[in-house]
């Protein structure tokens, strides 16, 4: 849990409409980091509803204090049974909070953003991988010139096995199994292993971890078959090769001990303080860094990457020219995508034809009840698609725009029941009658302009004023 103090100014003048901004960010009380209390594979409610009172008592403040914020479950805890009603129960509790149950590729997304990753790309124009791993998972997000570009998830965690000091084995993932089958690792639960044997084990994780961020096998060029056995979702998907990256960043709670400046464990004893192998596999990460000849950037949050320091709402006015269809105002928390900016070394129709990756993506990361894309839950009823600004828009790349929009939503959003469209620029009514004609009915259609949003964020939809002005609550995850 994470209290922060947001200092927001407004950033327009007295004659435009009001924008504002976060300019200074003050946390104000970070809690220790604990293991997720479980009851019989279930989130032991009522162990983290003590735990977060404890927390407020702490921090010195109460729930009525705080004006805004997030709720969200990562990793192994949002798969659990229990997790998307008890969200909404500590959200409800909390106040006007923004609620995700994060999948892999969100959650992967959400951690560049809280490492730095997401803003060092920005600033180096180079490509950097940023890879979150925690107890269960290697969510790994590939960003560019400030954009997330990929993402790809594995089986890769400080928790996938786990021993006591004596070096008895208390549990082996399921999920890691076909890999140690693989590379010929007999270790199972209630048997014993040594200190060499599990960094045997970590060493092999973490060159197969590396050689699937890469493409390549150790210093080798080829696919490492073994790679693929941790990637999740290989099931479902064809896996499109990752991109060439140039610096390496890692975030997670293994990423904590791998800047940690303390030797290496050189002893079971040493290895099992928290009753994993999470020191052992950061320090086996670390050296096949070394080995490999990655060059590893710092980031400016490790464990604490994904969770949400608060979430700040600015309101804004959309302007007259919108387009509502009947019955579905208010909206609230829609998650927002953005299409990629239209610069000058591309034509219209080179930027248009780079819309199936974001739709795609769109629906990855955005594919489930408020943000959530865990196995088995039903699709999301609502998507939020902003376009950036457009200069010297005539009627034909308009009518293409429009077309390209309604192409890629019926191939990749089929199941989305109420489509947001954020414009930066007064063309909302018109896209918004073009696209009724082109989507034929479905799904319903939100067209709102003169909003400027950026990738991650949700925004709420509230009741029209006099009819025209339609107020926009923009909600920041500010990490």
């Amino acid at each position: 849990m994470i209290v922060s103090r947001l200092r927001i100014a407004r950033m327009s003048s007295t004659f435009a409409l009001p924008r504002y901004a976060i300019v200074e960010r003050l946390i104000q009380y970070e809690s220790p980091v604990i293991t997720t209390p479980l009851v019989q594979d279930k989130i032991d409610e009522l162990a983290i509803g003590e735990w977060v009172r404890e927390q407020y008592l702490v921090a010195n403040i109460s729930p009525q204090d705080v004006m805004s914020g997030a709720v969200i479950f990562t990793g192994e805890s949002a798969g659990k049974s229990n997790a998307a009603p008890f969200l909404q129960q500590i959200a409800e509790d909390s106040g006007a909070f923004v609620v995700a149950t994060a999948g892999s590729d969100l959650e992967a997304v959400l951690a560049a953003k809280g490492s730095g990753a997401e803003a060092y790309s920005k600033e180096s124009k180079d490509i950097i991988v940023n890879i979150d791993i925690g107890g269960g998972t290697a969510n790994a997000a590939y960003c560019y010139r400030g954009n997330v570009i990929h993402t790809v998830t594995y089986h890769v965690g400080g928790r996938l096995i786990r021993l006591e000091p004596d070096g008895c084995v208390t549990y082996v993932a399921p999920a890691l199994e076909p890999w140690l089958c693989m590379n010929r690792f007999q270790l199972r639960a209630g048997e014993r292993c040594t200190y060499d044997d599990l960094r045997a084990i970590a060493t092999a994780l973490c060159r197969s971890l590396l050689s699937g961020l890469s493409g390549v096998q150790g210093l080798h060029n080829g696919v490492d078959p073994a790679a693929e056995l941790l990637r999740i979702g290989r099931e479902k998907s064809r896996h499109k090769a990752p991109p060439i990256y140039t610096r390496l960043m890692v975030s997670g709670g293994i990423g904590q001990w791998f800047y940690a400046k303390e030797a290496s464990p050189r002893s079971l004893h040493e290895v099992t303080v928290h009753g994993d192998m999470g020191p052992l596999l950061a320090s086996a990460l670390r050296e096949g860094c070394d080995q490999m000849g990655i060059i590893t950037a710092v980031p400016s949050q490790t464990v604490r990457a994904t969770v949400l320091g608060a979430g700040m709402q600015s309101t804004e006015v959309s302007g007259s020219t919108v387009y509502v269809e009947d019955d579905i105002l208010p909206l609230r928390n829609v998650p927002i995508i953005q299409l990629p900016p239209l610069d000058r070394t591309r034509t219209y129709e080179q930027w248009m034809a780079t819309f199936g990756t974001f739709f795609e993506q769109a629906a990855k990361w955005y594919g489930g009840p408020s943000g959530s894309i865990a196995s088995g839950e039903q699709r999301s009823q609502e998507m939020g698609i902003a376009l950036p600004a457009l200069q010297h828009l005539s009627y034909m790349a308009f009518n293409k725009l429009a077309e390209q929009l309604a192409a890629q939503f019926r191939t990749h959003c089929p199941h989305v029941e109420t489509l947001v469209l954020v414009c930066e620029q007064d063309m909302a009514k018109a896209l918004g009658h073009r696209l009724r004609l082109l989507l034929q009915g479905h799904p319903k259609l939100v067209c709102i302009d003169q909003i400027r949003v950026t990738h991650g964020d949700y925004v709420d939809i509230g009741l029209p004023v006099q009819d025209q002005a339609i107020p926009v609550m923009v909600k920041t995850l500010a990490f």
